[in-house]
C-alpha cells in the first residue's frame, strides 16, 4: 500500500494540528502520563509554528513527534505507506548500529558500522530520532525503533540529518576496514527491494515472510515455533499441535523475538490449553520462550502467560513493551491530511510490579559475533539444554 504524504496549506496544516490536539485527551486512557499537559501544549505550540513555514514532511514528521511524546508505544502516527526509506536494515548490537542487510548494489554496507550520515555524526543522528520514539516503555523498546528510525528519508530530512529525501550519504565502517562513503537513494513505500543478506543465516532469521511456522530441532524431540504474528492462528495452532502428537514431540522453543503483537486472547485460546493437556510439555524443562526488544503488545502479555501458567524458562534480552501499561488503539482521521494517529484507550496491568520490562530467566542477547557468524546465541542456548537435560 503506498500513500502520499499530504499537500496542504498552512491553514489546513493548522486546523488539523488543533483538532488532533483537542482530540487526544479525549480519546487517550489518561494522555499526560508520561508528558504533562503544559508540555503537550508547548509540543502543540512548536507544531502550529512550523505549520506556518515548514515543508509537508517536515510537518508530518512534526505529528509523529507530538504524539510520540505521549510515551506509550500503542500511540502513533501511521506511516504504512506514507513515508519513503532506504535500502537497509539497521540493529542495535554492542552500542553500535549496524547494518545487517541491504538492497542489492550496496553489499558494501552489509555488517558495516553505521559511522555518519550526510556528514551527521551516527550519535547525534540517534539524538535527533529520539523524540519520534515513544519514551515510556523501556530502553529495549528504543533499541528497537532508533535503527528503524534511522532509514526513514522523511525523519532524517525533517530532523536535519539528511539533505533531502531522494538520497544520503552513508559513511560506513566494516571490520579491520576503513570508513567508505556510499550515497544510498531512498525508494518509495512499497518498493520490492531485493534484499542481499549476512549468511548464513540463523533459523530465526529464515521464512520471514510467514507469521506462523515450525519445525524439528534436529537431535531433539524438540519443536522450534518462529511465532511472528496473530494471523489465522487458530488454524496454525492446530496444524502445530497436530505435528507435535505425530512426532512425539517432547518439548516446545517458541519464538516471540520477531512479534510485535495482535490479540493477546488467541494464544490463550488455542495454544495454552493446547499445552497444558500435554503432560510431557508442562514437564520443568520442556518450553522456551525466545524474547527481545521488539516483543511488544500481544506478545509481551503472552510471553508472560507462557512464564507464568506454563512455567516457561524465556531467554534472550528483556522485552521492548512495559508489562503494565497503556494498550490498544483509538483511531483519530485527521480530515484535512486523511493522516491516521492511534492512542491507547486501555491501561492493562499483567505482572504484579511496576517493572519497566519483564527480564529472561536467560541473558542472551544479540551480539555482533553471534550475527556476523550466523549463530543464533538465545536459541542455541535452548537446544544445547534440552540435549543436556535428554529430551531427545
Amino acid at each position: 500500500m503506498r500513500a502520499e504524504i499530504p499537500h496542504l496549506t498552512p491553514a489546513q496544516w493548522q486546523s488539523d494540528i488543533r483538532l488532533l490536539a483537542d482530540a487526544v485527551p479525549k480519546t487517550h486512557k489518561n494522555a499526560f502520563h508520561h508528558t504533562s499537559k503544559a508540555e503537550f501544549g508547548r509540543e502543540v505550540a512548536r507544531l502550529l509554528k512550523l505549520a506556518e513555514h515548514g515543508s509537508d514532511p517536515a510537518i508530518v514528521v512534526g505529528i509523529q513527534r507530538l504524539v510520540a511524546s505521549l510515551g506509550d508505544g500503542h500511540s502513533g502516527l501511521s506511516t504504512m505507506g506514507l513515508f519513503r526509506s532506504y535500502p537497509l536494515e539497521l540493529m542495535y548490537l554492542d552500542g553500535e548500529i549496524r547494518v545487517i542487510r541491504a538492497g542489492a548494489g550496496f553489499e558494501k554496507a552489509i555488517g558495516a558500522r553505521v559511522l555518519a550520515i550526510d556528514g551527521t555524526p551516527i550519535a547525534e543522528a540517534q539524538r535527533r530520532v529520539l523524540p519520534l520514539i515513544s519514551q515510556a516503555e523501556n530502553q529495549w523498546w528504543i533499541r528497537d525503533q532508533q535503527p528503524r528510525k534511522l532509514v526513514v528519508a522523511e525523519n532524517l530530512f525533517a530532523t536535519g540529518i539528511a539533505h533531502d529525501v531522494d538520497g544520503a550519504n552513508f559513511t560506513l565502517q566494516r571490520d579491520g576496514g576503513r570508513p567508505i562513503d556510499l550515497v544510498i537513494p531512498s525508494v518509495p513505500a512499497g518498493t520490492s527491494i531485493d534484499w542481499r543478506e549476512i549468511t548464513p543465516l540463523p533459523l530465526s532469521r529464515t521464512h520471514t515472510d510467514q507469521s506462523f511456522w515450525f519445525t524439528d530441532l534436529p537431535g531433539t524431540k524438540a519443536v522450534y515455533v518462529n511465532f511472528r504474528n496473530y494471523s489465522d492462528l487458530a488454524e496454525n495452532a492446530r496444524a502445530l499441535f497436530d505435528h507435535v502428537d505425530a512426532v512425539g514431540a517432547k518439548a516446545l522453543v517458541f519464538d516471540l523475538r520477531f512479534n510485535g503483537g495482535g490479540n493477546f486472547t488467541l494464544p490463550r485460546r488455542f495454544i495454552i490449553p493446547e499445552i497444558r493437556r500435554r503432560a510431557t510439555l508442562m514437564a520443568p524443562g520442556h518450553l522456551y520462550v525466545l524474547v527481545g526488544r521488539h516483543t511488544f503488545s500481544a506478545a509481551m502479555t503472552n510471553a508472560i502467560d507462557f512464564k507464568r501458567d506454563l512455567k516457561a524458562t524465556l531467554v534472550g534480552e528483556p522485552i521492548g513493551a512495559r508489562p503494565n501499561g497503556y494498550q490498544e488503539n483509538g483511531m483519530i482521521t485527521l480530515p484535512q491530511s486523511n493522516l491516521r494517529v492511534s492512542v491507547s484507550t486501555l491501561y492493562y496491568q499483567f505482572w504484579p510490579t511496576n517493572i519497566a520490562a519483564l527480564k529472561p530467566d536467560v541473558s542472551r542477547p544479540p551480539n555482533w559475533g553471534a550475527v556476523r557468524s550466523g549463530r543464533d546465541s538465545a536459541l542455541t542456548y535452548a537446544i544445547a539444554q534440552l540435549r543436556q537435560n535428554g529430551r531427545r
